[in-house]
């Protein structure tokens, strides 16, 4: 049921969160049972999941769904599937150099932490609009 799961918490904010993933057919086929049983059942799998590996999985706080396929701009996917570290080599990390001081580059993927995610996109937000407050003051010095 579940594809993939992510440990998205912000252990500065106390904030614990595991993000998980649904896609393709079982993605599908997982949006068909209302959504307070499709919430119970994804805490079944993962409560399951830690069991297996001797881990006890405390009751959540809360569970909280975005199905992405409903939403017409998202096209039905959050973020690319990418290979094993591709974001974290020379061709990922130029996805957040500016082209030319004139284009700066803000998304989950060009995020430090959290890449794909959407605090990897606020995060990525921050850094870029960091860079551009830079490159206008240093312009703006150039100028005057």
């Amino acid at each position: 049921m579940v594809c993939f799961t992510q440990d998205t918490s912000i252990p500065e904010h106390e904030q614990w969160v595991i993000t998980c993933f649904m896609v393709g057919d079982p993605g599908r086929q997982r949006s068909i049972p209302p959504e307070a049983q499709r919430g119970e059942a994804v805490v079944t799998h993962i409560k399951k999941a830690c069991h297996e590996i001797g881990v006890e999985m405390p009751e959540p706080i809360a569970t909280h769904e975005f199905e992405w396929a409903e939403h017409d701009t998202f096209l039905g996917a959050p973020s690319p599937v990418m290979g094993v570290d591709v974001l974290s080599t020379d061709a990922g990390k130029s996805l957040r150099e500016p082209f030319r001081n004139i284009v700066f580059f803000s998304g989950t993927e060009t995020a430090l932490e959290s890449e794909g995610f959407m605090d990897g996109a606020l995060r990525a937000w921050s850094r870029s609009a960091t860079e551009v407050i830079a490159y206008l003051k240093a312009l703006h010095s150039i100028l005057e």
